[in-house]
């Protein structure tokens, strides 16, 4: 197991050829606007004062073995949401050089040499995807404001919404921040702002650090634990299956029964025995039923006695440990 430690400014965690993507079984985006509004707000305060170099708090990385990339395990939040500003300062900004350098941050250009594709910086949940490469990535603000946050079926995706239109309202209020100084607060953002990057090469090593981390932000549900523990606990390749049967659980438990989430259902071998696939059978049985069902089709295997042992447990702390309230 390697483990390294990195200051980094925006501009140099938003730099070169890696992708921050986020794994389909992290939580979906659950910062509401008051976050975000004192996010944009304290680096407001921040830059105002010159108040020196703003600590953003840390992101904790899973480096990919074939290429620069990164899954990210805690910081998800704080990242996306940094993007979604650097997306609203473009819109803001202009100067045509200085938007195209903001530009550069959030989308990664084509290298031939490389035979790399042009793509986003940061690749978001599957389901979201779509939706944040057009009107964030893709710079369509004014075809987000457009949107009837109503008329959208993923809470994630409204709260994208709400949120750029919250921090939009703070950026275009002449009495906080002036046409003239917006150039200079980007400045201050890219090149003063500043988290702690924590990479490893290990799951199990990136989701003990972020358990030592995780003591601020938005908790953690015990739907976000279960579905967080058993992927975790599932290697990358064969995580595809059970994507779909572990997000059922995870919006069982957010729809209030939680005791078919986490109680051992007695039907549960019979249901084996008849090969009963596992989106019916969550929904008749609940996880446990489910992890024995991958379990006897050879599926999910390590680790399974000790997430048995702990599911009840939980974490009882948030995503991240940033100053100021913004974690995760």
């Amino acid at each position: 197991m390697t483990l390294t430690t990195t200051q980094k400014s925006i501009q140099e965690l938003l730099h070169g050829d890696r992708q921050y993507q986020i794994p389909d079984f992290q939580r979906p985006y659950v910062w509401e606007e008051q976050q975000a509004e004192t996010l944009v707000n304290d680096l407001l305060g921040a830059w105002r004062t010159n108040d020196g170099d703003y600590f953003l708090g840390s992101i904790v990385l899973v480096q990919h073995t074939s290429c620069d990339d990164v899954d990210i395990i805690d910081g998800q939040q704080r990242l996306t949401t940094l993007c979604i500003l650097v997306s609203l300062l473009r819109h803001l900004e202009e100067d045509s050089a200085l938007r195209g350098e903001l530009g550069d941050l959030l989308l990664i250009p084509q290298s031939r040499i490389k035979g790399l594709d042009e793509r986003p910086r940061l690749s978001v949940r599957e389901c979201d995807r779509e939706f944040f490469n057009t009107f964030i990535i893709g710079d369509n603000i004014d075809s987000l404001l457009d949107v009837d946050g109503d008329s959208l079926t993923r809470p994630s995706v409204r709260r994208i919404v709400a949120n750029a239109r919250a921090m939009l309202d703070v950026l275009g209020n002449p009495d906080t921040l002036m046409p003239g100084e917006i150039s200079d607060f980007i400045r201050y953002l890219t090149l003063h702002v500043s988290l702690i990057e924590v990479s490893t090469d290990s799951y199990q090593a990136a989701h003990r650090i972020f358990s030592v981390l995780n003591t601020r932000g938005v908790p953690l549900s015990a739907a976000d634990i279960f579905k967080a523990r058993v992927l975790s606990r599932v290697e990358p390749d064969a995580r595809a299956p059970l994507r779909g049967p572990v997000g059922a659980v995870h919006r069982l438990a957010g729809h209030g029964e939680p005791g078919r989430v986490l109680r051992a259902p007695t039907h549960a071998h019979a249901a084996c025995a008849r090969q009963e696939g596992p989106h019916r059978l969550v929904r008749r049985a609940g996880p446990r039923a489910v992890l024995r069902l991958q379990e006897r089709r050879g599926v999910h295997r390590r680790g399974l006695g000790s997430f048995r042992s702990r599911v009840h447990v939980g974490d009882a702390g948030a995503s991240g440990g940033a100053p100021r309230g913004h974690a995760a």
